[in-house]
């Protein structure tokens, strides 16, 4: 089989590993800041009053 065939998908699987680990992190980044924010905002049902009766 021709190497420079073999290299080039090599790398390609390297690249494409690597842009999905990347991808993973910043993701996850994402995921927590937008949680803690979740977390730190009320939502809008516990801002209102309980209601009268």
């Amino acid at each position: 089989m021709n190497y420079s065939i073999v290299a080039i998908i090599g790398a390609v699987a390297v690249v494409l590993i690597l842009f999905l680990i990347w991808r993973n992190r910043k993701d996850e980044k994402d995921f927590k800041r937008n949680f803690t924010q979740s977390e730190l905002k009320p939502d809008e049902e516990e801002k209102l009053p309980p209601p009268v009766e």
